[in-house]
């Protein structure tokens, strides 16, 4: 099974998103890609990810600069691109054609963050 690797959920999480990305599911990719960056910043923070205040502690640590820049724009770019497919509120012919193409990448830099530990 290829989801038995995972040591963990967020890796699940990211064996998930390509499954999603082979089955042409982009925007269900996205929505669970966003989710395993959270799930990573509550690991990495000691934050309770089913506490149901999680939400504003994550959209504080958001607004501050207790998490890496880099890690704030991915995930901030990633969610924009999220809410964006699920309630079309641009004009999707290009941008979607972009987001197809950007969702390896953008799961590329997700999986170099997680090495490198930030």
């Amino acid at each position: 099974n290829r989801f038995s690797f995972a040591n963990d959920d967020v890796e699940f999480m990211l064996e998930l998103v390509k499954w999603y990305i082979e089955h042409n599911q982009i925007a269900l990719a996205y929505i669970v890609l966003k989710e395993a960056i959270a799930l990573y910043i509550a690991k990495e923070y000691n934050l309770v990810f089913e506490d149901i205040e999680f939400n504003s502690k994550l959209n504080e640590f958001l607004r501050g600069d207790v998490i890496s820049k880099k890690l704030r724009d991915l995930y901030r770019n990633i969610n924009k691109i999220r809410i964006n497919i699920a309630h079309s509120l641009e004009e999707r012919e290009n941008s979607l054609i972009n987001d197809i193409t950007n969702i390896n990448l953008y799961m590329k830099r997700f999986e170099k963050i997680m090495k490198e530990g930030e």
